[in-house]
């Protein structure tokens, strides 16, 4: 069967890899270098269909997900191409971003869910939905130069794909500092996070294709996970990765980032965060990146978080649905989406202007209340 990986249209490529005992690995290339691997409706609708097929293919035995070019994973969802449709305006105006956020959703559940291993292997700007579909895999590889974040609220959105349920188990209570100060984490950030659970160099990729094909997968998920990860463990050891890793920065501040994830509210979190900027001046950059988002998003993304727990993931993909369907309804989402990606003139309009404007009643509206 066909492995060639050449990055080609269409915008995401599958190959399938000859391995032990008749087995094979599918392969999965998200391939938009240039748009640094932007997930569109083509991508997702086409990775759910082949994903489905392979799922039903008892020759396959694992899947493999990576990214094209040196810059990226996937930055997150192409959400240019729905915000030009809504400021074109017409009666279908939301049509596009609906169909956009269903089928992100779904392919994350699909991911979480596969009944094969599912290797994710993330480089460089891994953000948004990005970050949702490299945590849903059952086994999350990262480089060290990635760049995991969910800065969401600076395009007037909410961290979804899931993000309230995986960083919710953050140690520290770290989530929502994470998610509304949209924080940078390093490969070290995202291991402490639990976002991560091998970091092997990108250039190795092509000898871990070469090792899984030469294991003696079985077809029986269970088995096939225990020795993925055999193959895995074993190429971070060759590596030498966590030898040059160092120590999460926000491990290092974990009673800093406890205090913060601790606030009782969207005012507090920032007192709170601003107060722990006057003690270090690390956190300088997670504030001004706070005080760059929209407010309603803030105030939405904390309710959010507290709404969340307990849920499961299922539960916080559906929520996630009926709330991504009202942003792109309202005022912010659009105009984030102008400021930084289109117009790019970094100054949105936010509606209203901050965060003291913002009423209890707009933020459960949101949420249908």
């Amino acid at each position: 069967m066909s492995d060639d990986l050449t990055p080609a249209e269409p915008p995401v490529t599958f190959a399938e890899r000859d391995g032990g005992n008749g087995r094979q690995i599918g392969i999965v290339r998200l391939s938009r270098p240039r748009r640094m691997n932007a997930l569109n409706v083509e991508m997702c609708e086409r990775m759910l269909e082949q994903l489905g097929l392979w799922a039903s293919d008892e020759s396959i035995a694992c899947v493999m997900l990576e990214g094209d070019g040196d810059r990226a994973f996937c930055s997150g969802g192409d959400v240019v191409a729905a915000v030009r449709d809504i400021r074109a305006g017409g009666a279908r105006r939301h049509a596009y971003a609906d169909r956009l956020f269903t089928a992100e959703y779904r392919l994350v559940e699909t991911i979480f869910d596969y009944p094969k291993p599912v290797v994710s292997w993330a480089h460089g700007i891994t953000m948004g939905a990005g970050l949702g579909l490299a945590v849903a895999a059952s086994h999350r590889v990262v480089s060290p130069d990635v760049r995991m974040a969910m800065p969401e609220s600076r395009i007037g959105l909410f961290p979804d794909v899931g993000a309230t349920w995986f960083l919710g188990r953050a140690p520290g209570s770290a989530g929502p500092l994470i998610a509304l100060a949209g924080l940078v984490l390093n490969a070290a950030d995202a291991m402490f996070a639990g976002l991560a659970d091998w970091v092997i160099p990108a250039e190795r990729r092509e000898s871990v294709r070469q090792a899984l094909s030469s294991t003696e997968l079985t077809g029986e998920p269970a088995a096939d996970r225990s020795l993925v990860a055999r193959v895995l463990g074993a190429s971070e050891t060759l590596s030498g990765s966590l030898d040059t890793l160092g120590t999460s920065e926000v491990a290092r501040r974990l009673d800093s980032v406890r205090a913060i994830g601790h606030a009782g509210d969207v005012h507090d979190l920032r007192a709170a965060l601003a107060r722990e900027a006057g003690r270090d001046p690390w956190f300088d950059a997670a504030l001004a990146s706070f005080d760059l988002g929209s407010p309603t998003s803030l105030h939405v993304a904390f309710e959010h978080f507290r709404r969340g727990r307990g849920r499961s993931l299922h539960e916080t993909l559906a929520a996630d649905l009926q709330l991504a369907r009202a942003f792109v309804r309202r005022h912010d989402f659009p105009e984030g989406v102008r400021a930084a990606l289109i117009d790019k003139d970094r100054r949105p309009a936010w509606a209203p202007p901050t965060l003291d404007d913002v009423p209890h009643s707009a933020v459960a509206a949101y949420f249908g209340g």
